[in-house]
């Protein structure tokens, strides 16, 4: 019996005490030195993976992968995203423009306050 080229793991960590996933960390490097991991542990993650690739149609081309570990993914994560909401926010001169806010309306004045040329009628 040949060694896997790849080993597919999902949620490997799930029903394994803290001892199984100690064995866990020092079996895959030593018996599979290719695996592709899914998984919601973050300890495991941060100590098991060096490339990190996760799914979703926010990044172009619906994909975001980084090289190192799971802590370097979740900073540049989060850098590329705030970098979107700012590129993709409008600049304060289009915020006036498109404002429906109250500020942007004509001000109307209380009847009480403006009679000036008006006629008041009592029924």
């Amino acid at each position: 019996m040949q060694s896997p080229d790849l080993l597919l793991l999902d949620e490997p960590t799930n029903h394994l005490d803290l001892e199984g996933i100690i064995w866990l960390e020092k079996f895959l490097p030593k018996e599979a030195p290719s695996y592709l991991l899914v998984s919601h542990d973050r300890f495991f993650l941060q100590n098991m993976i060096n490339r990190t690739i996760e799914i979703n149609p926010v990044y172009p081309g619906g994909l975001f992968a980084i090289d190192g570990t799971y802590e370097k993914f979740l900073e540049l994560k989060e850098s590329f995203l705030k970098g979107q909401s700012s590129r993709n926010a409008p600049s304060p001169q289009k915020r006036a423009e498109n404002s429906t806010g109250c500020a942007d309306l004509p001000k109307r004045e209380h009847p009480s306050q403006n009679l000036g040329s008006k006629t008041l009628m009592n029924f």
